[in-house]
This record gives structure tokens, C-alpha cells and sequence, in this order.
């Protein structure tokens, strides 16, 4: 029998003696033995106690101090030729891109010189304008229709002849200005307007065409004959004389109506003259 029914029979047989009437002694002497032997005697238990669940987690403990470095590991195996390989491939591949990339430029860049070589006379044409227009301006000069208008000083007396203009405007390079619309005559007269003295509100001004009384024509200097009905004409003009070939233009900055432009003789004695220099 096992051990629980040895017990079981024991405290069978105390009982059995403490009904009978036995010595309380002997029956309690029993009792301790048997309570001493459970004490010691493993037991089966018939029934295991159902896990309750599991608590709340506890705060984080401190960490630990760091441990010695562990042994050095054994030196690595380098595989240089699959280095190399990898190297190589990748070289190749971009020199092939770039050698791509290259030729991409190559033709573009022909494309761009093509395109400039087209462009080029136009550019330098716009450059020389840009100087002519900032070396006019320099001059304090009027820059219009791609040329650059000069008035030297304007007198305050009528002293300067048709030759003497001539002289004046020489000396920057530049010709006794020809007009050639009604636009650019207006554009002329704003201008002298603005070089007059102060308190000066007249001023006769040479210009270059010359007025054939003979013919009734005006021309340029290539003679390339005028449309004269394009001009504002002084009252009365032009004058049917034959040595009336020179132009002169009338600018008044009051309200005096007499302006525009006449012919009359080359000796004759003025304020200045217009001078134009071709850009």
C-alpha cells in the first residue's frame, strides 16, 4: 500500500483504540506520530491549484556596469581579385555613360555654334548699337533711329555760317544732321529746346540737305530727293532763289508759331547747327 493509506490505517487504528476507551496517553502518542510522520511523508495531492494571472511589470532595475571586451576574433579572409572585378565593373559602366554624355555634348555644342554663327552679326550689330547709344549719350547727344544727334553750344547771337557749322561738327566726328520724317524733325526740336541758354527762347539751327530752287527739290547729301511734304515748314518757305540751297530749322520754345524748316544762303549768320553722327 502507499504511504497515504498507512497514515489512513493509523489514524483508523487511533480511533479505534480512543472509542474503546484506551489510555488518552497512548492515543495521543499515536496522533503526534502520525502528524510527525506527515510532516516528513511526501504526499500526492489529488488536485492542482489553478495560476492566477500575471502581476504588473516591476519598475526597470539599474543598469549594469559594462563587461570586459571579449578576445579579439580571428583576422578576416580579403578577396581582392572579386574587389577588383567589382571595381572594374563599375569603371567601365561609367566611363560608358560618360562617353555617352560626352557625345550628347558634342552635338549639341555644333548645334550651338551653328545657331551662333547665325546669331553672331546680329549681336554685334545690337553690341555696336548699345556702345554708339552709351558713347551719344557721353556726348550728351540725342541717340534715335540709330543715330546720335550733337548740338554744340548754341550762341546767344546769330554768328555761326554754314562752313563755321561745318567746322563744329567735324570736330566729333560727325556731319551737319539731316532730317528725315516729320517724327525725328520733332525729336530735333525737343532736343535744341533743351541746349538753348537760359533765357533764350529762339534758335535758327543749321541742317544738311540742300533745297534746289530750280527744281523745286530737296536732297540728301547722296542726293536721293526728299518727300518735302513730310516736313513742318517755316512760314512763307521754301524761298524760290537760286542761292538759297541751305537748310535751316526755326526752334522756338515760346508760343510764336514761326518754326520749322527754310532754305536761305550759306554765308548767312545763325545761332548753331544740328550735327549727326552715324553709328
Amino acid at each position: 500500500m502507499g504511504k497515504v493509506s498507512a497514515s489512513f490505517l493509523a489514524v483508523l487504528s487511533l480511533l479505534w483504540y480512543a472509542v474503546s476507551g484506551n489510555e488518552q496517553h497512548f492515543v495521543c502518542k499515536h496522533i503526534e506520530d502520525v502528524f510527525h510522520e506527515s510532516e516528513t511523508t511526501e504526499v500526492t495531492p489529488r488536485f492542482r491549484a489553478r495560476q492566477g494571472p500575471p502581476g504588473k511589470m516591476g519598475p526597470q532595475g539599474v543598469r549594469g556596469e559594462r563587461g570586459l571586451p571579449g578576445n579579439a576574433g580571428k583576422p578576416g579572409n580579403v578577396d581582392y581579385n572579386r574587389i577588383n572585378g567589382t571595381i572594374s565593373e563599375k569603371v567601365t559602366h561609367a566611363l560608358k555613360e560618360m562617353k555617352s554624355t560626352i557625345e550628347e555634348l558634342k552635338t549639341n555644342c555644333s548645334d550651338f555654334l551653328a545657331e551662333w554663327e547665325e546669331m553672331k552679326p546680329t549681336v554685334v550689330e545690337l553690341k555696336r548699337k548699345r556702345d554708339s547709344e552709351s558713347n551719344c549719350i557721353g556726348q550728351r547727344g540725342l541717340f534715335t533711329s540709330g543715330k546720335c544727334y550733337i548740338v554744340p553750344r548754341i550762341s546767344s547771337s546769330q554768328d555761326k555760317t554754314y562752313d563755321e557749322a561745318v567746322a563744329d561738327c567735324a570736330k566729333f566726328g560727325a556731319l551737319v544732321a539731316e532730317v528725315h520724317d516729320r517724327i525725328e524733325q520733332k525729336a530735333l526740336f525737343d532736343f535744341v529746346i533743351t541746349k538753348m541758354p537760359a533765357g533764350q527762347s529762339h534758335a535758327r539751327m543749321w541742317l544738311g540737305m540742300k533745297y534746289a530752287s530750280t527744281t523745286s527739290t530737296l536732297r540728301y547729301r547722296t542726293g536721293k530727293e526728299i518727300n518735302m511734304n513730310q516736313f513742318l515748314w517755316h512760314t512763307g518757305s521754301p524761298t524760290a532763289k537760286t542761292s538759297y540751297k541751305y537748310m535751316i530749322m526755326s526752334v522756338r520754345s515760346d508760343s510764336n508759331p514761326n518754326v520749322g524748316v527754310w532754305n536761305y544762303y550759306k554765308s548767312y549768320t545763325i545761332h548753331g547747327v544740328i550735327c549727326e553722327k552715324r553709328t
